[in-house]
């Protein structure tokens, strides 16, 4: 554990608090959000929005973007994948104990849970 002083959002406004966190996760987590800023710069009229909701006591993290993500590649016979993706997801995905991918694309849907 590490203990620094950082900016927090808290209460609908930006505060400087000492908080405890472990700087691994905070890497990957980290990491995460630059495979999404790499989608805003390729294309940023696609990108939306962007949410992170945290839930501490679940354990959880999710990050929603609504346009600009990962493109889907059709495979052939109705398999269908994601086109790459930067080491954030692949670290992420490494070192928990489930991580989902869900992606639409006109009617298509993919869903893909690790």
């Amino acid at each position: 554990m590490k203990k620094q002083d950082l900016w927090v959002y808290e209460n609908d406004r930006m505060v400087l608090r000492s908080i405890s966190f472990v700087p691994g996760l905070y890497k990957i987590f980290d990491e995460i959000l630059f495979n999404i800023f790499d989608c805003y710069k390729r294309n940023p009229s696609l990108m939306e929005c962007v949410k992170v909701d945290i839930d501490a006591k679940e354990s959880k993290v999710s990050v929603y973007i609504k346009g600009g993500g990962v493109p889907m590649v059709h495979y052939g016979d109705g398999i269908y994948g994601l086109e790459g993706s930067g080491y954030g997801s692949k670290l992420t995905n490494i070192v928990s104990l489930e991580f989902s991918t869900e992606a639409v694309e006109g009617t298509t849907k993919f869903k893909q849970v690790c």
